[in-house]
């Protein structure tokens, strides 16, 4: 698999006209993905057809059972995944052929997006799959490996197929598979 990171845009580019940071947000008990402009134009440079899943798009178990709140919605997870601070967002989505992972995150300057993998393009009406948020300092049982601490905010991609941590380690994310 190839990591890429592209498309870089200064922090003080959108300066004074929203807060930098990606958020959940809730408005009468609904929650939503809240991405400032910078993140929205470096997405739109990465792949202008890249689209998140939405609530409604996922199966009905999946909407009726799913613990959303300020760090997680099945489609985005938002934490400090480089450890550096600052909030960075996991995406989950589709361009016009593949499902889509992609991990937007912060550094000094501006922010940089790392693509985690291209899949089959399967909704998620039609196949369970979810993302999960795991914070700093969990210890993560591999599948048949020896277990790992968290030096940084982590997510958990979960699948009919199976599941596998993705963390952030030694400037890459390394996944750790945890079921099949």
């Amino acid at each position: 698999m190839t990591i890429r990171i592209v498309l870089l845009i200064p922090l003080g580019f959108f300066q004074g006209l929203e807060d930098n940071a990606p958020r959940i947000v809730e408005k009468t008990g609904k929650y939503s993905l809240q991405l400032p402009s910078q993140i929205q134009a470096t997405l739109k440079g990465y792949d202008s057809t890249f689209i998140c899943w939405q609530f409604d798009e996922y199966d009905e178990f999946t909407q009726q059972s799913y613990q959303v709140n300020h760090h997680q919605l099945p489609y985005a997870i938002v934490g400090d995944f480089n450890g550096d601070g600052k909030q960075d967002v996991i995406l989950d989505g589709h361009n016009h052929v593949n499902r889509v992972i992609l991990a937007v995150l912060s550094s000094n300057e501006a922010f940089g997006i790392i693509e985690l993998g291209q899949f089959a393009y399967i909704s998620p009406t039609n196949e369970q799959s979810w993302l999960q948020f795991i914070p700093k300092g969990t210890m993560v049982q591999a599948f048949e490996s020896e277990s790992i601490e968290l030096k940084a905010d982590a997510f958990e991609w979960v699948s009919a197929k199976g599941s596998s941590v993705w963390h952030f380690d030694n400037g890459r994310f390394s996944e750790v598979v945890t079921g099949d």
